[in-house]
């Protein structure tokens, strides 16, 4: 009597195989070292692993996501994106919802910004470089301002922060509110106006700003003016080149920020740029 199959192994070796098996589709779907599914539904761990499946590495090699976080050590950004890709399906998104928001976020090639004499604040020595696009009358970008602050703060010596003006035609006085304050420059002021044209954002025509502008110290009468049109027009030509759609909007060393809803998710980036230096 023989106990093997046509192919000659026996039903022993054949249990084997397909425990075998099992056991590689079963590594196949753990999660790496650091990406936790432990809160996620059985319906989003499919999600997960289906994007993280599909989804190429975050450095741009030809293999998968999940590949790229067990196979390649060298990429440091990848373990971002899956941990990314875990909190989008926690959060309800469906797959393709997914899927495009992870092209958006790591699909984009850094792109190069003109900075030279743009205003910043923070550390000139600091690796993470944001800079924002702003509109003095858009209320977002008023309200985006103290959290800048405690961004600078709380990543003191590792962040600077750059503004560049994009005025929306929307705005009647955000233009000549951005090309007065780009002139203040010139004479060390544009901080303190700034500060005082965010603080006053309901009321600058000309007459305002003149009056805001002498309170900080500005000598109206030296303002140079045509200075202040060529800075936002270069600014506001940057912007359109790079199809935004509003503002405020940012940049991370060159990356566009996307997904952000509050100061957790700036960390969230941050903290991947400072692993991926």
């Amino acid at each position: 009597m023989s106990f093997q199959e046509r192919g000659g192994r026996t039903p022993v070796q054949v249990v084997l195989a397909v425990l075998m098996m099992a056991g590689v589709a079963r590594a196949e779907e753990a999660p790496p070292a650091g990406v936790d599914l432990s809160k996620l539904t059985e319906g989003e761990k499919k999600i997960f692993f289906s994007v993280a499946g599909k989804a190429s590495s975050a450095c741009g090699k030809a293999h998968s996501l999940l590949a790229s976080v067990k196979q390649d050590p060298r990429c440091k950004r990848s373990p971002f994106a899956l941990r990314y890709v875990a909190r989008l399906a926690g959060n309800g998104y469906v797959a393709s919802e997914v899927e495009e928001a992870v092209e958006r976020r790591y699909g984009q090639k850094p792109v190069k910004l003109d900075l030279k004499d743009v205003p910043f604040r923070g550390d000139a020595k600091a690796p993470l470089e944001l800079v924002e696009f702003v509109d003095f009358q858009c209320p977002h970008c008023k309200g985006a301002q103290p959290m800048l602050h405690e961004l600078l703060d709380e990543y003191r010596g590792k962040l600077k922060v750059y503004f560049k003006h994009f005025p929306l035609s929307s705005h009647p006085n955000a233009a000549q509110a951005a090309e007065i304050a780009a002139a203040a420059s010139k004479q060390g002021k544009f901080w303190a106006l700034s500060a005082e044209i965010w603080k006053n954002q309901e009321r600058l025509s000309m007459g305002d700003i003149e009056r805001y502008a002498e309170g900080v110290g500005v000598n109206w009468k030296q303002l140079d003016l045509g200075f202040g049109k060529k800075v936002v027009a270069r600014d506001r030509a940057e912007g359109e080149k790079l199809k935004l759609e509003g503002t405020p909007t940012f940049y991370l060393n060159g990356r566009q920020v996307v997904d952000i809803r509050d100061p957790k998710d700036f960390h969230e980036w941050f903290e991947e740029e400072l692993a991926c230096r």
